[in-house]
């Protein structure tokens, strides 16, 4: 319990307790410098990590982490729960508006733990670095609340993001569902704008859960695969977005914004969209052999729908509104 005091960390501390911070000022400066605390941290006074790790496994009053006062994250991490039997159980709550690095690891008794974040003001947390959702359950607290990262989400084997009650929007550099790993949209927009290091701004082999909800892919140029279980609902495409080999459904509509490209990187991908396909920008490729079949089809002016030579299979109407069929 630190008050009216500053505190600067040489090394590696663990606290057995609980950590207040109530006035003064915890410094975990340092690339190597980890603080594990086995209690939850309270901060009314300043916490800055600069580089640091601070790894959480207990809670003050139902939160592992209670931002209170200010938190200068830097390009720190901060982990709840390290996966073992001494970490927090089945339910706790992180508050803050910002982090950098953040690792959600619950109990390994209880892989479906509840981590609710909260904002500290406003309705938003913003994770300047990487989401990783490695054991247990990462939700809001308030379903309204937006929560924007702009580095990668990782949701792992045993992980899960989100909740089918969450409204708010999401924005993600990139989207990883592992295998076993679920991802529940927000019923809002999810929007993707950068991609992974192997160059995928969704890669989905777990479950994906779409809560009638958009997927918004901003990236200039990459690649989405969406072999997993479950599909996207309405996609929109404001970027150069290729679909990797496969047979894939889209479960309502997707608009190819003007000047963006909808396409894919392989020559006998097919996809089914089961609601209408808006046109603004350019759709699919003509050296494709796969099968496109659509509920609809609207090619406006200046769209192109580079039809593919295998077969186009319109369930519903095609509307050519001064575009372009190649």
């Amino acid at each position: 319990d630190t008050e009216n005091n500053t505190f600067t960390m040489a090394g590696a501390i663990t606290c057995t307790g609980n950590l207040t911070i109530t006035d003064g000022i915890i410094d975990t400066s340092g690339s190597n410098h980890a603080l594990t605390v086995a209690g939850g941290i309270k901060n009314t006074g300043t916490l800055t990590a600069n580089a640091s790790t601070i790894i959480i496994t207990g809670e003050i009053a139902g939160f592992a982490f209670d931002q209170m006062g200010t938190f200068n994250a830097g390009t720190s991490t901060v982990q709840i729960g390290d996966g073992s039997t001494s970490t927090v159980g089945s339910s706790t709550h992180f508050k803050s508006n910002n982090c950098h690095n953040l690792i959600i690891n619950q109990h390994q008794d209880a892989p479906n733990g509840n981590v609710l974040w909260r904002a500290y003001t406003g309705t938003e947390l913003t994770i300047g670095g990487n989401l990783t959702v490695t054991r247990g359950k990462f939700i809001r607290n308030t379903d309204t609340l937006d929560l924007t990262v702009t580095g990668d989400v990782d949701v792992a084997s045993v992980g899960q993001l989100g909740r089918e009650e969450e409204t708010g929007s999401n924005s993600f550099g990139s989207l990883t569902i592992n295998s076993g790993g679920t991802y529940v949209a927000t019923s809002g927009t999810t929007t993707i704008t950068n991609e992974t290091s192997g160059g995928f701004a969704i890669d989905h082999d777990g479950t994906f859960t779409h809560n009638k909800g958009k997927v918004n892919i901003t990236t200039a140029n990459t690649s989405i695969d969406i072999a997993g279980t479950g599909n996207l609902y309405d996609l929109e495409i404001n970027g150069f977005v290729k679909l990797v080999s496969g047979n894939y459904t889209i479960d309502n509509n997707v608009t190819i914004a003007s000047g963006h490209t909808f396409t894919t990187n392989n020559l006998s991908t097919s996809v089914t969209v089961l609601g209408n396909v808006n046109v603004l920008g350019t759709f699919w490729r003509t050296d494709n052999s796969g099968t496109v079949t659509l509920g609809g089809l609207t090619i406006n002016s200046g769209g192109t729908y580079n039809a593919t030579n295998g077969t186009t299979i319109m369930k519903g109407a095609l509307r050519n509104l001064g575009g372009t069929i190649s």
